[in-house]
C-alpha cells in the first residue's frame, strides 16, 4: 500500500514457466516437478516449473534452470521457474503456455534479494 492505502502501482508482470514453456535457444521445458498445476485454455493440465527442472534441446541436450521467484515463490524448497528465469548453458525462458499464473513487482515494493538470481 501506498501512503494513501492506495495499492501500489504496477511495475513489471513476471509469468510462472510451466511444461512447454520456451527457451530463446529452442529448448522446451517437456517435464516440471512443481506440485502446482496449471490448466491452459485448451483444457490440458500442466505443471509449474522450478530451478533443477531441465529444458530439452532438438540435439538431445538439456540445461537445469537455476533462477526462479527464489523466496518470493518457492514450492517444496525450490524456487518457481519464471519467463526470465536463466538456464546452465546461458539460455533464458522466453515464452510460458499459460496466462494466468504470475508475480506482480509493485512500485516501491522490493522483491526478495534471491528473485531471478542463478543458483548453483
Amino acid at each position: 500500500m501506498t501512503r494513501n492505502d492506495q495499492p501500489a502501482k504496477p511495475e513489471a508482470i513476471y509469468r510462472l514457466a510451466t511444461q512447454g514453456s520456451r527457451t530463446r535457444k529452442g529448448g522446451v521445458i517437456r517435464q516440471a516437478s512443481a506440485p502446482l498445476t496449471i490448466m491452459l485454455d485448451d483444457g490440458q493440465i500442466v505443471r509449474v516449473a522450478q530451478t533443477g527442472d531441465d529444458a530439452e534441446y532438438p540435439d538431445g541436450s538439456r540445461a537445469h534452470i537455476i533462477s526462479g521467484a527464489g523466496t518470493q515463490g518457492q514450492l517444496q524448497e525450490q524456487a518457481v521457474a519464471l519467463v526470465g528465469s536463466a538456464l546452465s548453458n546461458g539460455d533464458e525462458i522466453i515464452d510460458t503456455p499459460q496466462n494466468t499464473a504470475l508475480i506482480s513487482k509493485r512500485q516501491g515494493v522490493p522483491m526478495a534479494d534471491d528473485f531471478l538470481t542463478s543458483v548453483g
